[in-house]
């Protein structure tokens, strides 16, 4: 009984989706997140430099894109951190000319998807200062820029971990590779999750069950995966980036962010059918009256 409550609620959550426009604001979180990938990226590879050197670093993260966008999208990370603007090897003034203008381009992805993620969970926007909620909102977002910036470190050195165990190991224990195969999906699937959850809650105006939201977030982190396979597989059997030229690298890039925005948002309704926030379509909302209405006479 619990399987079919829990299928009715992804399906409610699924149309709702579908019904608070979930694609077209997708579409407008992904635009976004384009012109931001490239501060974000350079602020996480800084995280990571933290216990790394510079280009090990650099070297590490496009890596990690190489195992969900390819080899093609990865090229397209690796050109945008080669960029002469976001070298970190500058004087005083313009490293902190440059830490403004990465953390305000970072952050800014994040203010369109918070009215995304209001749309998604029907959120009432609060009544405040338009400088404070700014000020919030870019606070709150930067925050969570630092979060994925950690997140990328610890990804990074757990798969790094386990790859030099899987290959220590495999001479003399070569069933036992599938469990570190399983144990690294298990984590990155987990830290999603995780990560997904922490923004459903913190950045939209209203604050929603963190039961109902690691549901959603669960949903997003298993799209994400079955993405990442079938990007891979769309990469491996289409002529997109040969069709394209040279811009073919950016194109592959484009259309994984779009297609992580439209699981993010969709992972998003999800928690809010969860959270019982949103009523089916055809459903009959009863809204009971504040007072008593006076009997005429």
């Amino acid at each position: 009984m619990k399987f079919i409550d829990a299928g009715r609620t992804l399906w409610r959550g699924t149309t709702n989706f579908w019904y608070a426009d979930g694609s077209r604001y997708g579409a407008a979180t992904a635009f976004y997140a384009i012109f931001s990938l490239a501060p974000i990226l350079v602020i996480a590879v800084s995280i990571v430099a933290l216990m790394l050197e510079a280009d090990p670093a650099r070297e590490g993260v496009v890596g990690q894109f190489a195992k969900v966008v390819g080899a093609q999208g990865a090229e397209a990370v690796d050109a945008l951190l080669a960029r002469p603007e976001n070298d970190t090897e500058r004087g005083i003034l313009a490293a902190v000319i440059a830490a403004i203008t990465l953390i305000i381009g970072a952050t800014g992805v994040f203010s369109e998807l918070r009215d995304a993620l209001n749309r998604m969970i029907d959120a009432r926007p609060r009544k405040e200062n338009v400088v404070l909620a700014f000020v919030r909102v870019r606070v709150v977002a930067f925050s969570l820029v630092l979060a994925l910036g950690f997140l990328a470190l610890s990804s990074l050195l757990v798969s790094s971990a386990l790859e030099a165990m899987s290959e220590r190991l495999a001479p003399a224990f070569g069933a036992w590779l599938i469990l570190f195969k399983f144990a690294s999906i298990t984590i990155s699937l987990g830290a999603v999750t995780l990560v997904c959850a922490a923004i459903y809650r913190w950045l939209p105006d209203e604050r929603l069950p963190w039961r109902a939201l690691l549901s959603g977030a669960a949903v997003s982190a298993i799209l994400f995966s079955l993405g990442k396979w079938g990007i891979g597989v769309y990469l491996g059997g289409s002529s997109t980036t040969s069709a394209y030229g040279a811009a073919g690298s950016f194109v592959v890039l484009i259309i994984w962010v779009y297609f992580t925005a439209q699981a993010f948002l969709l992972g998003a309704s999800i928690a809010s059918a969860f959270a019982g926030r949103t009523p089916a379509p055809g459903d009959i909302v009863v809204v009971e009256p504040t007072s008593s209405p006076e009997p005429s006479r």
